[in-house]
């Protein structure tokens, strides 16, 4: 008797499995000095083109010591694409009757795929995160008059391919159709053995 369906039925299993995760990267500036703030920090490039201050104490809000103070602009990520998770946000001298504007926005080859607006929080920074788990190679934020803050920046590369996948309940499909098929097998040959 072939033991193969099984083998086949665990193979479809396993390839409907994804691949291994990559740990997440959390951008939270509490090692590094405002001098240090340079491309490649965090995996991003861009910085020096947030303007502002850089690196802020805790008095601009975050969730650590350290967070970032800019005016807005586009950083890339290094190794994208990536799945963005959220960043805590704030935006600073806000006007209040203008509708909310597009805090964070996520990009990927050259198009926009998802946006934020603005959380208006009064006092702390806000969780802001988004629906959208595609591939992103950029991030778009903007602020109030005065800038905002970003902290904890939380994202994971990600593997994006070419060729399509089955879809997982197709390899489900396939797979019960093996294993049916072995029960069927076995049931036959045991019903033949014993003269039935």
């Amino acid at each position: 008797m072939t033991r193969w369906p099984c083998w086949a039925a665990c193979a479809l299993f396993c390839l409907n499995l994804p691949a291994i995760a990559q740990p997440s990267q959390v951008v939270t500036f509490e090692e590094i000095s405002p001098n240090d703030l340079t491309d490649g920090y965090g995996g991003l490039a861009g910085w020096s083109g947030l303007g502002g201050s850089g690196i802020a104490d805790r008095d601009m809000g975050g969730n650590g010591l350290k967070s970032f103070y800019g005016h807005g602009g586009v950083l890339t990520f290094l190794d994208s694409p990536v799945r963005v998770f959220g960043t805590y946000y704030k935006s600073y001298a806000v006007d209040l009757n203008e509708p909310a504007f597009s805090a964070v926005e996520l990009w990927y080859q050259g198009q926009p795929v998802a946006s934020i607006a603005d959380p208006r929080t009064p006092l702390a920074m806000a969780w802001l995160t988004t629906n959208y788990s595609g591939p992103v190679d950029a991030i778009r934020f903007r602020g109030g008059m005065e800038g905002f803050s970003i902290d904890d920046l939380t994202y994971e590369p990600m593997q994006v391919s070419n060729v399509p996948e089955p879809a997982p309940w197709a390899l489900l499909a396939a797979g019960l159709g093996l294993l049916a098929r072995q029960r069927r097998h076995t049931v036959t040959k045991v019903q033949a053995d014993h003269g039935e």
